[in-house]
């Protein structure tokens, strides 16, 4: 038994479950007046074996001063002679073997649980960008920590999101997709792809209308495919675009104090005169508000850069005159790239002059 699990708002109950790893303990009986918790092992447990077990308390709603000693009291019940431990128990007469040994001890445990001292609150809420390009895409990073358990149901609201979606319309469904590379809208028909190329006006149209969502721990959904499109409406969540709000659902519990993150695109239309707040807050599965609206550390479209090169090189792997040379661009720019027809970017290689390909072309 171990006394002092107070206070609690967890109701008491007769098959309060215990988690454990060697199967030792299932279930036990939660007295939820007394503080008490009394469980029973279903296996043995040798000398100066060391086992743990888990439980889930529920704090009460308002700030605990009471300083409560937690113990534990062990009852051990045992016959007088035990048949695995003594063959010679079985000469013994039945009457012997029926008798019951209790042993009782008591210790207190270390540490304190159930002092209640702060209210809910994130302790990470933080947005980033890859981009402060005006007119172009970046990915935003929302990184978020909370002090509690976070529900499935759950509902995420961030505001004061300084961009547009990519369609520059509301999205009542979210998607989700594998990796993050797949955030951006990729999609083309060039010579090199030949005739299985299959970026049709109605693909296009599905990626341009959809707001796709990245996190790699799943807590908002499973991303699905249909061949390399992400299948639309695996996060359930929105995204208006006049105020430019961003709201999602949890599916998964996410346990206390720990670190997640989610990552979406939008196109940075505002300058930097136009100042804008991101704000987040979180409400339970019936809208009650879990964390009120606090400002997120960091902003996101508020740069004044230009388009540009932020790193360009080119190289070839001979100088030798009339032989063919194998020549590499290596680029990077200050914004992403994407292959999407009229969204893409296309690149001019110029100054190559008196050089042909292996063709003949000039």
């Amino acid at each position: 038994m171990i006394e002092g699990l107070r206070p609690t708002a967890t109701p008491s109950s007769t098959k309060f479950p215990i988690h454990n790893k060697q199967g030792i303990v299932r279930t036990g009986a939660f007295d939820s007046q007394l503080g008490n918790l009394l469980f029973s092992l279903e296996q043995d447990a040798a000398a100066n074996q060391v086992f743990s077990v888990t439980f889930v308390l529920i704090h009460v709603s308002k700030v605990s001063t009471t300083q409560q000693t937690h113990s534990m009291r062990c009852v051990v019940r045992t016959p007088v002679c035990i048949l695995e431990e003594n063959p010679l128990c079985a000469r013994l007469p039945q009457a012997t073997l029926g008798r019951i040994q209790n042993f009782t001890f008591q210790t207190n445990l270390t540490g304190s649980i159930l002092r209640v001292s702060e209210s809910k609150k994130l302790r990470v809420h933080a947005i980033s960008e890859v981009s402060q390009v005006v007119n172009t895409l970046t990915i935003v990073t929302i990184d978020l920590q909370a002090n509690f358990g976070m529900l499935a149901g759950y509902r995420v609201h961030i505001s004061g999101l300084a961009g547009s979606s990519l369609s520059g319309k509301d999205a009542k469904v979210l998607t989700a997709v594998q990796d993050r590379i797949r955030l951006l809208p990729n999609c083309s028909c060039t010579t090199f792809e030949g005739v299985n190329c299959d970026c049709t006006a109605t693909r296009r149209s599905t990626i341009i209308d959809q707001f796709r969502i990245w996190q790699p721990d799943g807590f908002l959904g499973d991303p699905e495919m249909d061949g390399d499109l992400p299948v639309t409406e695996t996060v359930k969540g929105t995204w208006t675009q006049s105020s430019g709000t961003l709201d999602v659902t949890l599916k998964a519990i996410i346990a206390v104090e720990s670190a997640w993150k989610f990552s979406f695109m939008v196109v940075c239309k505002r300058s930097a005169l136009e100042i804008s707040v991101p704000l987040i807050s979180v409400v339970d599965q019936a809208g009650n508000p879990v964390i009120n609206q606090v400002m997120m550390n960091g902003t996101i479209c508020q740069g004044a850069k230009s388009p540009d090169f932020t790193g360009v090189f080119i190289e070839e792997d001979s100088n030798v005159l009339s032989a063919q040379s194998n020549i590499t661009l290596s680029v990077s720019l200050a914004s992403p790239l994407v292959s999407l027809m009229g969204v893409g970017a296309k690149l001019t290689i110029s100054g190559l002059n008196g050089f042909q390909t292996s063709s003949g072309l000039r």
